[in-house]
């Protein structure tokens, strides 16, 4: 074997073994950085309404027009929370989706007080209900494009839209169906009467 052979066999084993030393100290301060400074997760965004939009609320007395104006300015953080999704802002779209949540529950507190089994605060609910039913589709497919890190606070929003439209449900169906007990008790009671005699009252219960 020639010098010249000998020389390049020793260089290339001392190149191999410097390549491999430096990935080992790269993959052992790749891991250090790691332990040292790990990756946090998102803050949930705050739930506030605006000192501007919550004047303008408080101008409204009608709950109509309460609602109405409560359902245009979700309407209008949904429609910013998608937007800088697709911009790739994750933590401005769910800062907005944030306030979206406290005009929502804002309205529901606003209908809560508003006079029971009433045809008119129903219609409101129902309202409500369909709008809410629309926006858990969107909050979902923003959740969907959505790194993890904010993911799992969109999908806290989104399982709030899920079940403010639950309560809404309830509060428009609460006084239009009938308990179980109740509707048990009109049926005996009917039985009853037709069991009666013609011209004779039915018994008292007792």
């Amino acid at each position: 074997m020639n010098a010249s052979l000998v020389n390049r066999i020793r260089l290339a084993s001392s190149f191999s073994a410097l390549l491999i030393l430096f990935v080992c100290l790269s993959t052992g301060a790749h891991a250090q950085d790691q332990l040292l400074v790990p990756n946090p997760s998102a803050p949930p965004p705050m739930k506030f309404i605006s000192s501007t939009d919550r004047t303008q609320l408080s101008t409204t007395h009608d709950a109509k027009g309460r609602l109405k104006m409560c359902i245009e300015m979700a309407e209008t953080r949904l429609l910013r929370a998608e937007q800088l999704t697709v911009d790739q802002r994750f933590i401005n779209a769910t800062s907005e989706l944030g306030i979206y949540q406290a005009i929502i529950e804002d309205a529901l507190s606003y209908l809560g007080q508003q006079k029971v089994n009433s045809d008119k605060t129903r219609d409101l609910y129902k309202r409500l209900e369909i709008q809410l039913r629309a926006d858990a589709t969107r909050i979902e497919a923003i959740r969907r494009v959505t790194p993890s890190d904010y993911a799992v606070h969109v999908k806290a929003i989104r399982d709030f839209a899920d079940n403010a439209r639950t309560n809404a449900l309830n509060a428009f169906f609460s006084d239009t169906v009938l308990p179980q007990g109740k509707e048990r008790s009109a049926g005996q009671d009917k039985s009853t009467a037709n069991a009666a005699a013609p011209g004779q009252a039915p018994p008292k219960s007792q």
